[in-house]
């Protein structure tokens, strides 16, 4: 097995972007949260990101990246967007606690090659050979962890989908029968092409399932799913209808339900974690 068949494919990609400065230094946050606990807070590795990154994050021009319009806003957008995109390249995973609070997760191959990164950037003089045999060592303990926990690991998929809004109903669409997870109910969405945003991959794919336009709003939340078939990497967007009435062009059927009516409805397993949090009692108020 080769070492991208081990780890995401676009792990490294940060680190070879215009801004790999910053995310080098995001990283070093994310090892000194990681070394305290196992499963951080999101919200404590978003206040170490603004605290110790503030002044980076101003400077930074993002220039390339499928940064959004309110990210780039202030420093507050700038930080959520650095764990975005850190999620999104695998250098960590997102989870529901029991407390339905957002909890990062660093797999092993992630924390190895922290751990290294550190052990290269230690200040400490060199021990000559016994430093280079570490290191060696300490990349082949990062291959065999990596082949050990995802060596069946496929690429992973971006994919969008749309929390469309009307009042205080929310829409959802029965897959069809024919295809994987046949009947199944979801929210409106689909892969993401190549050199599309993921805001214009969610228009599109909302023009050509229902024939509406969508006005997209903030992330509501993304998670990682893994399939027999397929990994995907789901964000999913509040929105509203800007135009036109949905039509069942590839779906089965169309519902617009309440919160308390998702107990009525069998949703796909990637949806799940989605579905507890908007059940939580903070999404009802």
């Amino acid at each position: 097995m080769k070492l991208f068949d081990a780890v995401p494919n676009d792990l490294f990609s940060v680190l070879a972007s215009p801004n790999r400065i910053l995310y080098a230094d995001a990283l070093t946050v994310l090892y000194d949260a990681y070394r305290d606990t196992l499963k951080i807070p999101e919200e404590k590795l978003y206040s170490m990101l603004r605290s110790k990154l503030e002044h980076q994050l101003a400077e930074a021009t993002f220039e390339g990246e499928d940064i959004d319009e309110d990210e780039l806003r202030d420093i507050s957008g700038r930080a959520r967007f650095l764990i975005r995109k850190l999620c999104s390249k695998g250098w960590f995973e997102k989870e529901r606690g029991d407390d339905f609070g957002e909890y990062i997760a660093v797999p092993g191959y992630s924390s190895r090659i922290l751990e290294l990164f550190q052990q290269i950037t230690n200040e400490e003089p060199s021990r000559g050979y016994s430093y280079v045999f570490g290191t060696y060592s300490s990349l082949k303990v990062i291959y065999k962890v990596a082949v050990d926990e995802i060596g069946k690991r496929m690429l992973m998929t971006e994919v969008v989908a749309a929390l469309i809004w009307d009042k205080n109903k929310f829409m959802i669409c029965q897959r069809p029968a024919n295809k994987a997870r046949g009947m199944l109910w979801e929210f409106v969405g689909g892969k993401v092409e190549p050199k599309e945003t993921k805001k214009q991959a969610l228009i599109r794919e909302c023009q050509e399932e229902l024939a509406i336009t969508i006005s997209v709003g903030e992330v509501f939340m993304d998670v990682v799913h893994e399939y027999p078939d397929l990994t995907v990497h789901l964000t999913l967007f509040n929105a509203i209808i800007a135009n036109g009435t949905p039509q069942k062009l590839e779906h089965n059927d169309i519902r617009w339900i309440t919160v308390d009516e998702i107990p009525e409805y069998i949703f796909c397993p990637s949806d799940e974690t989605i579905l507890s949090k908007l059940s939580s009692a903070e999404m009802k108020k």
